[in-house]
Order: C-alpha cells, then sequence, then structure tokens
C-alpha cells in the first residue's frame, strides 16, 4: 500500500507542477501574421495578433497589430514579448511578410529564427512586398478593416486557380537556398491606394540569387514560368486572332520535360511543354461563318501564345537576373555530370549563356456548346 500512495505522490507531483509552469493559451498572444523589415541596420519585427483577453474571444473581429526593433530578428521578438508583457504563440502563423529592400540585403538571417524555434511553421506562406512589412501588417482595405494575414494566404492559394501566383512557404524557400543548384522565389505583393484604404493584390513573382532579391517576374511571365515547372494546372490566356475574333483558353493540365545536351561547348536546354485546355469563349459575331481551318488556327495561337510566355520567363528569370527558379543546375549535374563539375563555381554567370528551345504541344479538349460551330 505504501507502495501505490509513493508512486501516486510521485504522478502528482510531476503533474501538477508541470501545470503551475504552463503559460495558458488566454495568457498569449496567438500571431497570425509576421512581417520583418530592416531600418538603420535594426531588425523590426511586426506581428498581427489575436489577443483572447481584450479581444472578448471574438477572433473574427479583432486583431492587433505590434511591432519592435531588435539587433536581431530573435532580439526584436524578445523585444516585443516586453513590451506587451505576453508570450507570442507562433503556431497559428499564417503569413510572414519581408519588406523589399529587406529581400534585397538578403534573408538567411531573417529565415533563421523561423527554422530553429520549435513553434515557427515551416509550411507557413511567405511573401514579398514592394514596400515595408510594416506598412502592409498595419494597413487598412478598402472597407476600412485591417488587411489581415488569412487575407495574404488566400492570395497564395490563388495559383491554383489562376496560375499568376508561385506559392512559397519557409521550409520550400530554405530548402532551395540549401540546394546550391537552384534559388528560391516568393509570391510578390503590391499595395495600391483604395479610397482610404489599400487594395493588396499578388503582383508576380520575386526572384532570388542565393538569398538576395535581384528583380521580378510579371503575372504573365509568372504563368510561363509555372508552366515551364510543371506546376500549373488552371489559368486562362486570351489571345486575339484575325478574321476569327478574341479567343479565351481555360488550361486544365500542364507537363514539362526538360532535356540538356552539351552542343559547343555550352549547355542546350529543351523544355517540352504538353498543354490541355477548354476553348473557353469566342468573341465573334454570330451571323459570320468561321472558316474550315478555324480549329487548327486557334489550336496553333495557343502554342504559340505558351512558347511565348514561357520565352519570356526564361529571358527574364535566367538571362536577365541570373536566378535559377528551374532548378537548371540540378538538372545539369544529374544529365550532364562532368560538364556541370567544371561550371558548378560559376553556375550563376554560365547559365544565362544557356541555348534554351521551348516545343509546345497544345490539345483543345473541348470546345462547349457553340452558337456558330466550327
Amino acid at each position: 500500500m505504501r507502495k501505490w500512495i509513493a508512486a501516486f505522490l510521485c504522478v502528482s507531483m510531476v503533474l501538477f507542477t508541470g501545470c503551475s509552469n504552463m503559460t495558458q493559451l488566454h495568457e498569449r498572444l496567438i500571431v497570425q501574421g509576421v512581417g520583418i523589415d530592416i531600418v538603420d541596420g535594426q531588425y523590426v519585427v511586426t506581428m498581427q495578433v489575436f489577443d483572447a483577453i481584450n479581444s472578448g474571444g471574438n477572433e473574427g473581429e479583432e486583431s492587433l497589430v505590434v511591432s519592435a526593433q531588435g539587433k536581431s530578428v530573435l532580439d526584436a521578438f524578445t523585444n516585443i514579448t516586453l513590451q506587451t508583457g505576453k508570450e507570442p504563440l507562433y503556431s497559428q502563423n499564417m503569413a510572414v511578410v519581408i519588406g523589399e529592400e529587406t529581400a534585397r540585403q538578403g534573408i538567411y538571417q531573417v529565415l533563421d529564427f523561423f527554422i530553429r524555434f520549435y513553434e515557427a511553421r515551416p509550411e507557413v506562406d511567405i511573401f514579398v512586398v514592394k514596400d515595408t512589412a510594416l506598412k502592409l501588417l498595419r494597413s487598412k482595405g478598402e472597407d476600412g478593416k485591417l488587411i489581415k494575414a488569412q487575407d495574404l494566404s488566400s492570395l497564395a492559394d490563388s495559383g491554383e486557380l489562376n496560375a499568376n501566383a508561385m506559392q512559397s512557404t519557409v521550409r520550400q524557400v530554405v530548402a532551395m537556398l540549401q540546394n546550391d543548384t537552384s534559388d528560391p522565389h516568393m509570391l510578390a505583393l503590391k499595395m495600391t491606394e483604395r479610397g482610404e484604404g489599400f487594395l493588396v493584390s499578388a503582383d508576380g513573382t520575386a526572384l532570388f540569387q542565393q538569398d538576395q532579391l535581384v528583380g521580378y517576374l510579371g503575372l504573365d511571365e509568372t504563368q510561363g514560368a509555372m508552366m515551364l515547372q510543371g506546376s500549373t494546372t488552371n489559368g486562362t490566356q486570351v489571345v486575339s486572332l484575325p478574321d476569327i475574333g478574341t479567343v479565351t483558353y481555360s488550361f486544365q493540365g500542364v507537363d514539362s520535360e526538360v532535356e540538356i545536351k552539351i552542343q559547343d561547348q555550352k549547355p542546350d536546354v529543351t523544355f517540352r511543354i504538353s498543354a490541355q485546355a477548354n476553348l473557353f469563349e469566342i468573341d465573334h459575331a454570330i451571323e459570320d461563318k468561321l472558316p474550315s481551318d478555324t480549329f487548327d488556327v486557334i489550336q496553333a495561337a495557343l502554342e504559340q501564345r505558351i512558347k511565348q510566355l514561357c520565352e519570356q520567363a526564361l529571358q527574364t528569370a535566367v538571362v536577365k537576373y541570373h536566378s535559377d527558379i528551374f532548378h537548371l543546375g540540378n538538372l545539369l549535374w544529374q544529365q550532364q555530370p562532368d560538364y556541370y563539375r567544371q561550371v558548378a563555381e560559376q553556375w550563376d554567370e554560365e547559365m544565362a549563356h544557356c541555348n534554351f528551345h521551348v516545343e509546345v504541344k497544345a490539345e483543345i479538349r473541348r470546345v462547349g456548346q457553340e452558337v456558330n460551330p466550327m
């Protein structure tokens, strides 16, 4: 009996001691979004948080914005704790926003906190804003309400619908930074004044060379980049064709294969794109008959448009900014390892001199109900 009593007391001491040292959920700031800037050599961390006590428990309505400076990201986070008297809870965070100038200086130390801290979510969406993160997270929208982190997360998810947004998470960016044969990218955000507030929208793709922001892809170039990566199944394209009118295509799937050969001491890179699309709309007078070869013309026009988008993406990302978001170094290492060993040290420069070819095969699967049939 004494043994059972002793065991019970030991377990009770462990349980009650542990509970007494735990920080209760209502005593913490639930982080919804984090922004990071560097101002005058100091890191400025801005957080959107949900304060369970002061909000009355209504998370949908009340979000607070707090910020602090520090000599490092962790130092700034600590200063927020000192400022609020509450410990942040990072496991509910939905967005990490990096200011443009901060991204140009380098993001290694910015990301270090999110890699090491056990509560940080590695799958959280990460963005570059063409302004400061502080301004974005403190701003209000057209409706006068705070622009919330969940709204930014929805923008990242929009890439699955329109193929104009290349979503990245903290984990993916860190993985690309750790890989010597690729460079990271992030969804770029822009702020547009609307009345007394701002409209925040996706504005292409932020390109990095190693950990530094070097430039951007536009929206159309982003769609081309996603096709080159074979990472899109949706999206639309609008093409104007003589004697036919304005044609709108809706993509149903895009696949990509890459082959690298060495020709004249340079990599010869061929992207083979296979796209499936539906014919969504033709802006053509109903009373006018379409030519007999209309279907072939429309399909060829789609192939030409995809080729153009892909070539623009390659020209901007690889040739202009020397950003290997297409993992060309990794593909070269896999397919031509001997050559890669020769150029590995200067690959950032060498890849801009590759010969690029884009071959496209498009298939229009459905033309829909037609008033003026082809």
